[in-house]
């Protein structure tokens, strides 16, 4: 019962996922953004009201057109819940009655999850410290529904191990179902992999925002600098380095900055090693039915020494994702402290400076 109930909980969540997810990608806006001089235009695509320094609404987009991660990652949640569904459904007692299924469906499950936090953090149009913050708190609930399920899933197999050593007879695991979807887990792992090395990548897909953000940033800066006086020392050069050069391009180490925080690349490669890890798993049932095909092995027993497997794999892999995530929890904590700081230093110092004016 407490393992439908969490099935039940995380494939809900998966279906709202999956529904953002794709809908976000195929039913909003254009495929492209019209640029019109100097403004960025995303017709139909849902837009928030911003503040700019004039004190006039500016309108951006919620969410950023999808470049070539985004769309490798909506094929991601589309492959991984489907045969998540179907292989649920497959293991459960009126048809394989496997365990070891189970066990994946849920690491699978779980993955998807994780796989809607990376796609918002890459599509939403916000601060970097916000994409981090989606992304942390996606792959922190996600990470904690892995652990629990798969340490309910490890006694459940410990459990079946010990009952089936005991009994005698060849098993009541069918060994067809398990055949069947660890060959088409393969194949849908395999799927993912063509996809992410031959997805075409647009140049002028509009992924690049976030460099037109940063001029429009540059030019409000610059706005707001020649309302202060040129004596007070706010024009020199080192502050271009910073805002740009007045002539709406932003600077090279913000540029950087800009892209070193982003962490789209970090992104594909933590869904890629969930992609491999779920490679391991269809592996391992493959393996599993072969030897309950091939020899006169108990299914059962066999079906529960392949669960404690997948879920041992399971467990090395959470145990590094979790030490992965809270050193990326502490470097985001980290950042946002340095970056109040230092906002708070730069708003006093510019402060102190118009009233010696």
């Amino acid at each position: 019962t407490f393992l439908g109930l969490g099935l039940a909980l995380v494939h809900g969540l998966l279906g709202i996922g999956l529904g953002l997810g794709l809908g976000l990608g195929l039913g909003l806006g254009p495929k492209r953004p019209r640029i019109e001089g100097r403004h960025l235009s995303f017709g139909s695509f849902p837009t928030m009201s911003k503040i700019n320094e004039e004190g006039l609404p500016r309108s951006e987009p919620w969410f950023l057109p999808f470049n070539k991660d985004a769309k490798v990652l909506c094929v991601y949640i589309a492959l991984f819940f489907l045969i998540s569904v179907a292989q649920f459904v497959a293991s459960l007692p009126p048809f394989a009655n496997s365990l070891a299924l189970r066990a994946d469906c849920v690491s699978m499950a779980v993955d998807t999850l994780t796989y809607c936090g990376n796609l918002l953090a890459v599509v939403i149009n916000g601060t970097e410290h916000q994409k981090r913050t989606a992304e942390l708190v996606v792959s922190g609930v996600s990470l904690l529904l892995l652990v629990v399920l798969t340490a309910a899933f490890t006694a459940e197999a410990v459990d079946t191990i010990r009952a089936a050593s005991e009994e005698s007879g060849g098993g009541d695991v069918d060994v067809r179902y398990v055949l069947a979807f660890s060959i088409l887990g393969l194949v849908f792992d395999g799927s993912g992999i063509v996809a992410f090395f031959c997805c075409p990548e647009d140049p002028d897909d509009g992924s690049d925002r976030k460099l037109l953000s940063a001029d429009a940033n540059a030019q409000e800066h610059n706005a707001a600098r020649q309302a202060v006086p040129a004596e007070l020392g706010t024009g020199s050069g080192d502050d271009d380095s910073l805002y740009g050069d007045g002539e709406g391009n932003a600077g090279s180490e913000r540029a950087q900055e800009s892209q070193a925080i982003c962490g789209v690349s970090i992104n594909m490669l933590s869904a890629n090693a969930h992609l491999i890890s779920d490679t391991l798993r269809s592996f391992t049932t493959l393996v599993e039915a072969i030897v309950i095909e091939t020899t006169d092995a108990n299914s059962t027993l066999a079906d529960g020494v392949s669960a404690l497997v997948i879920c041992v794999l399971i467990m090395i892999g959470g145990v590094f994702s979790l030490i992965v995530w809270v050193k990326e929890a502490k470097a985001e904590w980290m950042s946002r402290r340095e970056s109040s700081a230092s906002n708070s230093t730069d708003s006093s110092s510019t402060g102190a400076l118009v009233s010696q004016a």
